[in-house]
């Protein structure tokens, strides 16, 4: 009983941190950048979701033998 109560309220932990993160990153270039004023609605919300992946790149400098 223990164990699924803290496998829930992981679960409700992770699904918030997913919905909450795009609107944080919204709120905070809206604080930082006050001139962009973006608005809150669903298509910023997914569009915050393509911001983090344009810049996450990986580079390897691994050589092959």
């Amino acid at each position: 009983m223990n164990n699924t109560m803290l496998t829930i309220g992981l679960l409700l932990v992770a699904i918030a941190a997913v919905i909450g993160m795009p609107i944080a990153l919204i709120w905070a270039l809206n604080t930082l950048f006050p001139v962009l004023a973006i608005p809150y609605g669903i298509e910023t919300w997914l569009a915050a979701f393509i911001i983090p992946a344009a810049f996450k790149t990986e580079f390897s400098f691994k050589q092959k033998a």
